[in-house]
């Protein structure tokens, strides 16, 4: 085994993981959105109900991932979400009976509310603990600190299947009305996932632990990630993940279809979004972010990912204000996408890997877990929010708003903790000097 193989792994894991997420995330939302075999309201409810949930059990899932490892517990995740969408299934199968399909329809957000907890730091913390065992010597160090990003190039196009598969099936079961069905087959490659991170496993190696005894959860380590000004920053980036992508991919293309809703396909609309997101924007992700973040500094390259998300809110806020045509609308989805993603994809892999420089290896799983809180709170949230205000969707103009203030506040406080630190530094070398 080696460091190359620990950090290919990691990234075809994140390319498959992607995939998946993609396929169930436009299938759903095709399904619910477009073809309406459920209320809208049920993409605001699900959502709320999982990332609600997500926020008050990452700490307790981290308990048990230290009790059992972070392979384990990673396993236990996909086999949650993989009864979330079963459950979804059934309700659209059962949706004759309101009382039944309503009650799969919460079953579904409280299997994702528990399964992603359980899946949210683990996988990373695996590969990374590989990596770094694997990385002992000095000339590994920068493939150590920088492994997210580099494992970005492994499995570019996986993403792209996932969606070329989802609008297949969709386009192919729909004609017999049976569209319902591709949601099943989603909850069965979580399967799938389940199966072959056990075979990688085996490959790999299991959890890497301190004289075989997990370290646990300590009240100190859940204080100090939280509120350590160095790792402060490190969940800023990762609010800035979860808050400026979440929404766009939760959202934008509900809101776009039922705001020109009779005037263009809808699902033509998701495909440009999607395809310029999975396709163009991941290739772009995999074959620039490794190059750049060598040769830029982390905090100018987080003010760039922030400031584009800000500029293309901007834009595509004054764009749609512009009454634009059924053509203009998915080219500029599809270009969108292509900017997005590279943009969400930098500051995710980012937040990673700022925060292995904080905490000690053992504490890592742990402080990855805790750091996604932030955005699992907002997001959940605005969900909550969308769900009792908006019928399920919030206005189109409303997001890039919602995006654009956001990104403001972000850059703000970036800027101050930033300066803070800055300015610690120098004092603790002035002391040095001094003495």
């Amino acid at each position: 085994m080696s460091i190359d193989n620990s950090i290919r792994q990691l990234g075809i894991h994140g390319a498959l993981t992607h995939g998946i997420i993609q396929f169930n995330s436009v299938v759903f939302r095709v399904i619910v959105g477009v073809a309406g075999y459920l209320p809208l309201e049920s993409i605001g409810l699900v959502t709320a109900i999982e990332y609600i949930l997500n926020v008050l059990l990452e700490v307790p899932a981290g308990f048990i991932s230290d009790r059992i490892g972070q392979a384990k517990s990673a396993k236990i995740g996909m086999i949650l979400i993989a009864g979330g969408l079963f459950s979804i299934f059934f309700a659209i199968v059962f949706r004759s009976n309101s009382v039944l399909s309503n009650v799969l329809i919460i079953m579904d957000g409280i299997f994702l509310g528990i399964g992603k907890p359980f899946l949210s730091g683990s996988v990373e913390a695996y590969y990374q603990a590989k990596i770094v065992k694997f990385g002992d010597s000095e000339k590994d160090k920068i493939k150590v600190e920088t492994s997210f990003i580099t494992s970005k190039q492994f499995g570019k196009y996986i993403p792209s299947l996932g969606l070329l598969l989802s609008f297949l099936l969709l386009f192919l079961l729909e004609k017999y009305h049976l569209g319902y069905l591709a949601i099943g087959m989603g909850g069965l490659s979580w399967i799938g996932l389940f199966i072959w991170f056990s075979l990688v496993t085996r490959e790999l190696g299991s959890d890497v632990t301190t004289e075989g005894k997990h370290q646990l959860m300590s009240p100190r380590v859940v204080i100090r990630t939280f509120f350590t000004l160095k790792i402060f920053k490190s969940n800023l980036i990762s609010l800035s993940y979860w808050g400026l992508g979440g929404i766009i991919m939760h959202y934008l293309i509900v809101s776009v279809g039922r705001e020109f809703k009779g005037e263009f396909n809808e699902l033509f609309s998701i495909a440009s979004f999607m395809f310029g997101s999975f396709f163009c924007g991941w290739y772009i992700s995999g074959t620039l972010l490794p190059r750049v973040i060598k040769k830029v500094k982390l905090d100018l390259f987080v003010n760039c990912l922030i400031v584009g998300h800000f500029l293309i809110n901007l834009l595509a806020l004054f764009y749609f204000r512009s009454s634009p045509s059924y053509l203009s609308i998915n080219l500029f989805l599809f270009v969108f996408g292509c900017v997005f993603m590279p943009l969400l994809s930098g500051l995710g892999s980012v937040a990673s890997n700022s925060l292995l420089k904080q905490v000690k290896s053992e504490d890592y799983a742990k402080c990855l877990s805790i750091q996604n809180m932030y955005g699992f709170t907002l997001i959940g949230l605005y969900s909550l929010y969308v769900t009792i205000t908006s019928e399920g969707a919030p206005g189109l103009e409303d997001i890039f708003v919602f995006n654009i203030a956001l990104a403001l506040v972000l850059l703000i406080v970036f800027f101050v903790v930033t300066s803070l630190l800055s300015r610690r530094d120098l004092d603790a070398e002035s002391k040095k000097s001094f003495n």
